[in-house]
């Protein structure tokens, strides 16, 4: 059984509590995109390379900017955290078999 609102599973909390942190931050720093895009959205409609006009508009993209790379950067985590997963779960169906 999943956990809807964290899209986990006990047993992966369990072996992994630091998920559960992270699952809520990752969707907190949506939220907080989505709510500075309301706030500023001349700055969806920004040439590239140019800037906000105002300080305020100017923190704000910083702030967007910020939320990206952090949640590039939990999604790499997590990822590393599958694929060490997957290793574990091989390893050990490897040692629990009975060659034949």
């Amino acid at each position: 059984m999943k956990c809807k609102a964290l899209g986990i599973t006990p047993s992966e909390l369990f072996e992994r509590p630091e998920l559960a942190v992270l699952e809520v931050l990752d969707h907190t720093l949506g939220i907080a995109w989505f709510a500075l895009t309301a706030a500023h959205p001349e700055l969806m409609d920004a040439e590239p390379g140019a800037l906000p006009r105002t300080l305020e508009a100017l923190a704000a993209d910083h702030v967007m900017i910020a939320t990206h790379v952090l949640q590039r950067a939990i999604a790499s985590y997590r990822q590393l955290l599958d694929a060490d997963g997957r290793r574990v779960r091989t390893a050990n169906q490897e040692s629990a078999e009975v060659p034949f």
